[in-house]
C-alpha cells in the first residue's frame, strides 16, 4: 500500500496484521462483488468471460481483430468517426448482428459493456445491425430494449457509451475503419461470445534454434572501467577531451553515472536523445508529436525501445556494442561530441565503435558499427539492430494502427500510422547495407513472451521470421551475419528515418544505405558544427567558462533547445515565444 506519511504507512501495516480484519476485508470484497453482480444481473461464469474480453480491450489481440489485409486498407484517420458520434479516443468494441435468434449475444455484450464501465474501464460499443430478413425493425426494437433495460441508459450516443447503426447506412470505407480501429471485433455468425473468444490465432512461424558449434567458455571476471588521463575537469566518471570538443565517460557493471548523461543529436526537422547507454528515443517533425521510438522518462532505468547486439554465432554469446541494454562484461567509453556520440568497447577478442548520428539536413540517424577481430582467429559473428514504432505520441495509443511492409528495393521495414490525424501520410523506415539480412516487423517475436531487451528471444534463435504486416506488436528487427577473418574489421550501417509518403522515405533508404553515404553524411556534420561554433571565441580568465561558451552551451542551445526542442526529462517539441526567446540569449 501507499499513505501519504510514514506514520500512516505503520498505522495501517498494524491494523492488517489482524488476521480477523484481513478476513473481514475479503468478506466485504466478496460482498461488493455479489452487489455488483446482482446490479448488472450476470454470474460470476458470465463476468470471468467479460474479464477476458476486457484484455483484448487493453492488449491488441490479433484472434479478435480484423484480418490483416484489410486493416492495410485503411487510408482514413480518426476523424472519419466523428460524423457517427464516435471520438475515436477511447477502445472500440465492434458487434455485428444480423440474426434475431443470436440476441444473446448482444445481451452480453451490453451486460460486459456496464461490467467494464463499473471497473473503470471506459469503451465505447458499437453494434451494426445486419439484419437482412426484412424485419430490421424489429431486430433494432429489441437491441434497443436490452440498452434501456441495463443501467445508466442516459449514456447513448455519448463517449464510452452505446451506439447502434445500421449497417446498409455505413459506406464501404467507414466499414473498414471502423473494423481496423476496433480491439475486438464479434460476429453472431462466428458463434457464441465464448467460442469465440476460445478462437485459435495463426500459428507462428517456427524459426530454428541457434545451435552453437564451440563450447561455451564461462565470462571473464568483471573488469573496472578505467578513465583516461588525459581528461580535464574529470569528476570520477567523466570528462572533457583537452581540445574540449568530446565528453568522455567510462563506465562498467559496477560503475555507472547517477542519472543519464545524455547528447541530442538534431537537425531543424528531425532529431534523437542518446545517453552514455545508448540510444534513447526518436522523432521525427515535432519530439512530443511525431515519435518514432517511445520517449520512456525513466531516469532509473533509462530504458528505451532501441537496440542493437552482436553475437557470437559459434557460441551463442552475445551483448550489446553500448552499455545498454545487454551490457557486457568489460567497460565501455561514451564520448559525446558535437553531433555524434561514439560507443567502444571490446568483448571476447571483438572491439567495437558504434557512431550515432543525425544528418544535417534530411530526416536521418544512423547507427555505424565498425566490428574488428583481434582474438587471434577467425570468427563469425552477427549483428542484430532493433526499434520499436510509435509513430504518434504514446506508444499504447499507436500500437494497434501501426502497419508495416517491406520496400522491395531496398529491403527496408517501412511503417506507416494513417490513423495518426496530423502524420498519417508519413513513412518511417529501418534499413542496414547488408542484402543478405532476415527481418521482422514482430516485437512479440523478438523480445518473446515475457522476455525483455537485455535478452530478447531473438537471440537464441538462427534468424528472423520475415514476418510483417498489420495486427503485430510493430517493431523493425534487421539481423546481418559474417565471418571476419583475424585482424579484420566489418563496417555495418543501420539508418531510422521517416519521408514525407512512402515514396520519399524509400528514396530515403536507398540514398543512405552504404558506407559512403554515412560518412558523406558525418562529415557534413562536423563541417557544420565547426563551422557555427567556431564563428566566435571567448577567452577569460576562467578556462570552464571558456570550454563551455565555445562550444557546449552554444550547441545545447541550437541542437537542445531551437530544433530539438527536447530533452531526456521534457518531450515538449512545441515553441514557446518566452522559452525560445530567453534561449536565444546564448546565441
Amino acid at each position: 500500500g501507499a499513505a501519504e506519511t510514514r506514520d500512516i504507512c505503520a498505522d495501517l501495516v498494524g491494523k492488517y496484521r489482524d488476521r480477523y480484519l484481513a478476513d473481514r476485508v475479503f468478506e466485504l470484497a466478496w460482498t461488493h462483488s455479489q452487489v455488483l453482480l446482482q446490479q448488472i444481473n450476470a454470474t460470476e461464469a458470465d463476468v470471468q468471460l467479460y474479464g477476458r474480453l476486457a484484455a483484448s480491450v487493453l492488449y491488441s489481440n490479433s484472434v479478435l481483430r480484423a484480418d490483416s489485409s484489410l486493416i492495410i486498407k485503411n487510408l482514413r484517420g480518426q476523424s472519419s468517426l466523428w460524423g457517427y458520434s464516435i471520438s475515436g479516443d477511447l477502445p472500440i468494441v465492434l458487434l455485428w448482428i444480423e440474426d434475431q435468434a443470436n440476441i444473446m449475444l448482444v445481451r452480453q455484450l451490453i451486460q460486459a459493456h456496464a461490467y467494464w464501465r463499473l471497473k473503470g474501464l471506459a469503451v465505447d460499443l458499437v453494434i451494426f445491425n445486419e439484419d437482412h430478413a426484412g424485419y430490421r425493425q424489429v431486430l433494432h426494437d429489441q437491441i434497443m430494449g436490452l440498452i434501456a433495460a441495463g443501467i445508466k441508459v442516459k449514456r447513448m450516443d455519448r463517449s464510452g457509451a452505446i451506439f447502434v447503426r445500421n449497417a446498409d447506412q455505413i459506406s464501404e470505407e467507414d466499414r473498414v475503419i471502423f473494423q481496423a480501429v476496433a480491439r475486438a471485433i464479434i460476429r453472431d455468425s462466428r458463434g457464441t461470445l465464448a467460442e469465440q473468444m476460445d478462437r485459435r490465432g495463426r500459428v507462428q512461424p517456427k524459426i530454428p534454434v541457434l545451435e552453437p558449434t564451440r563450447v561455451f567458455r564461462s565470462l571473464p571476471p568483471i573488469v573496472e572501467a578505467l578513465p583516461r588521463k588525459d581528461l580535464i575537469f574529470f569528476n570520477g566518471t567523466g570528462g572533457f577531451t583537452p581540445d574540449g570538443r568530446e565528453y568522455v565517460i567510462s563506465t562498467g557493471s559496477e560503475q555507472v553515472t547517477p542519472l543519464p548523461w545524455v547528447n541530442v543529436l538534431a537537425n531543424p526537422n528531425f532529431g534523437a536523445i542518446v545517453s552514455e547507454n545508448g540510444p534513447s528515443y526518436t522523432w521525427s517533425e515535432n519530439a512530443h508529436e511525431f515519435r518514432l521510438t517511445p520517449w520512456d522518462n525513466d531516469p532509473v532505468m533509462d530504458s528505451s525501445g532501441e537496440a542493437f547486439y552482436i553475437r557470437d554465432e559459434e557460441r551463442g554469446h552475445f551483448w550489446s556494442p553500448m552499455p545498454g541494454p545487454a551490457r557486457g562484461a568489460t567497460p565501455y567509453v561514451t564520448r559525446h561530441g558535437f553531433g555524434y556520440t561514439v560507443f567502444e568497447h571490446t568483448e571476447r577478442g571483438i572491439s567495437s565503435e558504434a557512431w550515432l548520428f543525425v544528418a544535417v539536413d534530411v530526416p536521418v540517424k544512423f547507427t555505424v558499427l565498425k566490428v574488428r577481430n583481434r582474438c587471434g582467429r577467425p570468427r563469425r559473428l552477427s549483428v542484430s539492430g532493433y526499434a520499436e514504432w510509435v509513430l504518434g505520441d504514446l506508444q499504447p495509443k499507436t500500437v494497434m494502427h501501426v502497419t508495416t511492409e517491406i520496400d522491395p528495393q531496398s529491403g527496408a521495414i517501412l511503417a506507416n500510422n494513417s490513423y495518426n490525424a496530423e502524420f498519417g501520410r508519413r513513412v518511417a523506415f529501418f534499413n542496414v547495407d547488408h542484402a543478405t539480412r532476415t527481418v521482422s516487423a514482430d516485437r512479440t517475436e523478438f523480445i518473446g513472451r515475457n522476455g525483455t531487451l537485455a535478452s530478447p528471444a531473438a537471440m537464441i534463435r538462427s534468424r528472423l521470421s520475415g514476418r510483417v504486416g498489420a495486427t503485430l506488436d510493430p517493431c523493425a528487427a534487421m539481423h546481418v551475419v559474417f565471418d571476419l577473418d583475424d585482424g579484420e574489421d566489418r563496417e555495418i550501417v543501420f539508418t531510422l528515418g521517416a519521408g514525407q509518403d512512402a515514396a520519399d522515405a524509400t528514396a530515403l533508404a536507398r540514398r543512405f544505405r552504404d558506407s559512403a553515404a554515412a560518412r558523406k553524411a558525418l562529415d557534413a556534420v562536423w563541417l557544420y558544427w565547426k563551422h557555427t561554433l567556431g564563428a566566435i571565441q571567448v577567452e577569460t580568465p576562467d578556462p570552464s567558462v571558456n570550454l563551455l561558451a565555445n562550444g557546449w552551451l552554444l550547441y545545447q542551445t541550437i541542437a537542445c533547445r531551437l530544433w530539438g526542442r527536447s530533452g531526456y526529462y521534457q518531450s515538449g517539441g512545441a515553441f514557446g515565444f518566452r522559452d525560445q526567446l530567453q534561449d536565444t540569449m546564448a546565441l
